[in-house]
């Protein structure tokens, strides 16, 4: 009921050490909160979502996926308590711990306080620190530090006025911006029980980890120099890095090509969509020889497959490389 509702709402704010100092009440047809909480930080503190450069390492503070998981059984409980039971069955003979686990990311998310301090006491004049909370998917997440870089350095480069706030910049300019995110598959902290658990499920467990969101870790980027001695304050994983090649793109260790999962940074609406991965087959890519080969976007976007020759390192193989970039 509404009192219990409210000493929730006491006890996260006392687990955060805030007041609660107001709120409103209004009738509706359901239950609608919307919370607002205020700060202040030291200006040259402030963790922004830009100013990272090429080479800067891209970081996660923990496992995603967990929430998205615990929201998947919850979901799949109300709408068919048997068929819920049946996997629930299945997946305790995999790890029993992760559905309670799911559950509670799911039911009792917190924020990574501690983190946020730590990250914002790295953020000297000698660092580069950028960062944000992952609330609707990491691949989500990508596009907004993306977007949000791309204004810081479209700002820098038309206006000296230091009285203009760059959250309020919308300067559309043509400056060239070339930035993007590579990440790994096999850098990406997933267990294999997890997998295994997705996979009963139905569901692909880039999916969770990408693109449902609710975790509310952070995806931070650094400069290379600060690793090691950020590693010594805080636990955290190195997914990938910030490139320029303007693209999200995940090189994937399974399938042994580098297949971009998002949709080029110029698509349309790219910024607040909830982007789902094409499958591609080893065996169908490999025959895809001619560059320039369709294949259709689920969402009705087209895109074109690109053999590369010579990849890199990080493409892994030579000549099982596709790259899907926007037509």
């Amino acid at each position: 009921d509404f009192d219990d509702l409210i000493c929730g709402v006491i006890r996260a704010c006392d687990n955060y050490n805030i007041p609660l100092i107001g709120g409103d009440t209004n009738e509706a047809s359901e239950i609608i909160i919307s919370g607002t909480t205020i700060g202040q930080v030291d200006k040259d503190k402030a963790l922004m979502k830009y100013g990272f450069e090429k080479g800067d390492l891209v970081c996660i503070s923990d496992e995603l996926g967990y929430a998205a998981l615990g929201f998947e059984l919850l979901a799949l409980k109300e709408k068919d308590q048997n068929l819920y039971q049946e996997k629930i069955d299945k997946i305790k003979e995999i790890d029993s711990t992760i559905i309670d686990l799911a559950l509670l990311k799911a039911l009792m998310p917190e924020a990574k306080y501690d983190e946020g301090h730590i990250l914002r006491d790295f953020n000297t004049s000698n660092n580069r620190v950028s960062a944000t909370d992952i609330t609707d998917g990491l691949a989500s997440e990508f596009y907004e530090i993306l977007n949000s870089d791309k204004k810081y350095c479209q700002f820098n480069n038309k206006t000296q006025d230091n009285n203009l706030a760059i959250e309020s910049y919308n300067n559309d300019s043509e400056i060239p911006y070339s930035k993007g995110i590579r990440i790994y598959e096999d850098k990406l902290p997933v267990e294999d029980e997890f997998k295994e658990i997705a996979n009963v499920l139905g569901i692909n467990y880039l999916d969770l980890f990408l693109h449902v969101g609710e975790d509310f870790e952070l995806l931070f980027t650094i400069n290379k120099e600060m690793k090691d001695q950020l590693s010594s304050d805080m636990n955290y994983y190195v997914i990938g890095e910030i490139t320029d090649n303007f693209t999200v793109e995940i090189v994937s260790t399974i399938t042994s090509f580098c297949i971009s999962y998002f949709k080029n940074l110029s698509a349309p609406n790219s910024k607040n969509s909830h982007i789902t991965p094409i499958v591609i087959e080893k065996q169908n890519a490999t025959k895809a020889t001619n560059s320039g080969d369709i294949v259709a976007w689920k969402n009705s976007f087209w895109f074109k497959i690109s053999i590369v020759e010579n990849p890199t390192a990080a493409h892994r193989k030579p000549f099982n490389v596709c790259k899907i970039v926007s037509q």
